[in-house]
């Protein structure tokens, strides 16, 4: 595959009919992902399917609203996909030791996966970039290893709750609306890095405002700053680089990412800041608190203000959105009952 045909396959990763299948019978995240679907109003729910080679072939009971919907699980991968054509996502819940041949039976269905999220943290790093590789290849991102979430308003939604959903709501309380997060993992050698997520958004005509939260480590900051100096970024870019506490540290500290660590110089974040300072705006911060938080809603609402930004998603205020129908367990607790 051409480098201009993987860039077109990849430029939007989740659109209003994304589906996906997934690795693994993870029954809370399933549903979790068909609540969101049910709230932003999809037309139909994102997952389609299970596969988890250590059962057999049966249907699972999950709930879209108030509907009850059952879901296909296969015991095979390639049987699942056949099934399911329309499906273009694998979410894969293996763990470090299995998911290397996990991706790559997935992989073997380029033609229709375009992105591949893999939950699993501490994959082996050649594991990992043999997956990179082979993925690239056949035009196919990956998001992780050791990824937390990825979501987008009205398509799919990641699979953890954490810090992404806080920044969402940072952004989504002070703009429009979100248009999309990808966290993209806290392991060495990410499938998609900063650089590829952020030239995504650049080209994407439907994106006013870019935001970055990163920590020390790694050297994916500085192709950001290289990129804002060429002018291959020239959207507006927030940043919040985490961790200027590792310039006071002389051993060797592991951080929150496979990637940070307090003696690799070029990735400290002072020195990061100090890079890409003087292109945008940035903020820095030892860890995240109350007061950084409060100053990124600030610089958010400051820079949508300022640019006068014709809205282009429905008001919260109006109420567009659906409610989720209280669980059978809450409702017989609950006094209103």
């Amino acid at each position: 595959m051409t480098g201009n045909e993987i860039s077109q396959k990849i430029q939007s990763l989740f659109e209003n009919d994304t589906k996906a299948i997934i690795w693994e019978q993870q029954k809370r995240a399933i549903q979790g992902m068909m609540d969101f679907d049910y709230v932003c109003r999809r037309e139909c729910p994102s997952v389609s399917a299970s596969t988890y080679p250590f059962t057999g072939d049966h249907k699972q009971k999950f709930y879209f609203g108030q509907n009850e919907l059952l879901v296909p699980a296969y015991k095979s991968m390639e049987k699942a996909f056949r099934s399911h054509p329309d499906a273009s996502v694998m979410i894969t819940f293996a763990s470090m030791r299995s998911v290397f041949d996990t991706v790559v039976e997935a992989l073997q269905f380029s033609h229709q996966i375009k992105v591949i999220a893999i939950i699993a943290e501490g994959v082996p790093e050649n594991q990992t970039r043999k997956l990179i590789k082979i993925a690239r290849e056949k035009g196919v991102v990956i998001i992780g290893p050791a990824t937390v979430a990825g979501i987008k308003p009205g398509t799919v939604a990641g699979i953890k709750p954490g810090f992404l959903v806080l920044l969402n709501n940072i952004l989504a309380h002070n703009t429009d609306g979100v248009f999309e997060g990808i966290a993209i993992g806290g392991d060495r050698y990410p499938g998609s890095t900063f650089t590829d997520n952020i030239l995504r958004f650049q080209d994407d005509p439907r994106v006013k405002m870019l935001v970055l939260l990163g920590e020390l480590g790694g050297e994916e900051k500085y192709k950001i700053a290289e990129a804002l100096e060429s002018k291959r970024i020239t959207k507006p870019l927030i940043a919040w680089c985490i961790g200027t506490c590792a310039d006071h540290i002389i051993s060797d500290v592991q951080f929150g990412h496979a990637g940070a660590s307090a003696n690799f110089w070029i990735g400290v974040c002072g020195l990061v800041s100090e890079r890409v300072n003087m292109f945008q705006w940035i903020l820095k911060s030892k860890l995240p608190s109350g007061g950084q938080l409060e100053q990124m809603k600030q610089v958010v609402a400051s820079l949508w203000r300022c640019r006068k930004w014709r809205p282009t998603c429905v008001d919260a205020a109006s109420g567009w959105w659906l409610l989720i129908p209280m669980e059978q367990f809450g409702a017989i607790h609950s006094a209103e009952w």
